[in-house]
């Protein structure tokens, strides 16, 4: 009777497991679940092979979410696709502020940074990867103690940003409503963060700071 216990016990044990729904939450913050996510990694293989690195694993109830990054490798020069090469061809180039517009509906210039360094942040309010940041880009900001700039820039209305912010702490000047900017600069990928000298001139650019944010911290002193 024991064993037939053990092995009732095991085989609820198993069913429940078994029924775990699996879901994909990508960098960009998009979650997909497991059909959707064979189809959509289906769809880039004429761009090479591609590779599913699974970071962690969040269980939520009877849901098992895999964060997971996509590793593009080009067939014919075997080099790793990266969402961030666009942007970082444009190092040394000086980032056109004046697209921009302040809270207070002027446009952000060079003037503006008071001859300091500027970290900008571009997210969203949905974005899990940008979300799980902040706290590490709150205590950068706290770190510099107002000898850079820190600026973040999102694509969602004002009313949206203000809600969120009541309930998550994201210490940065924010502009919003940004969607046309953020296109013409082809952002695809969040978040995405640049670093700017004292000029305005782009030094960095940065994909998820969880995994990078040594790197800009490192960089950061030599701009200062």
């Amino acid at each position: 009777m024991k064993k037939l216990l053990i092995l009732f016990t095991f085989f609820l044990s198993w069913t429940a497991v078994s029924q775990e729904e699996i879901f994909y939450l990508l960098p960009n913050g998009e979650i997909m679940n497991e059909a959707s996510f064979d189809k959509f990694k289906a769809s880039l293989k004429d761009m090479g092979d591609v590779r599913a690195d699974f970071i962690s694993t969040i269980r939520r109830n009877d849901s098992v979410i895999k964060r997971t990054k996509l590793i593009i490798t080009a067939q014919s020069d075997r080099k790793s696709f990266d969402p961030f090469a666009i942007h970082r061809e444009k190092i040394g180039e000086r980032f056109v502020l004046e697209d921009f517009k302040k809270v207070d509906g002027s446009v952000l210039t060079l003037n503006d940074l008071g001859g300091k360094s500027t970290v900008i942040n571009f997210w969203f309010t949905s974005c899990a990867p940008c979300i799980s940041e902040m706290p590490k880009l709150n205590s950068l900001n706290k770190q510099m103690r107002g000898d850079v700039n820190f600026i973040a820039i999102t694509f969602n209305e004002k009313s949206k940003v203000d809600k969120f912010l009541k309930t998550t702490t994201f210490n940065f000047d924010h502009i919003t409503d940004a969607r046309k900017q953020i296109d013409s600069l082809k952002i695809q990928a969040f978040p995405m963060t640049i670093l700017l000298d004292k000029n305005g001139f782009i030094k960095n650019v940065y994909g998820d700071l969880t995994y990078q944010m040594n790197d800009l911290i490192s960089d950061l002193r030599k701009v200062m």
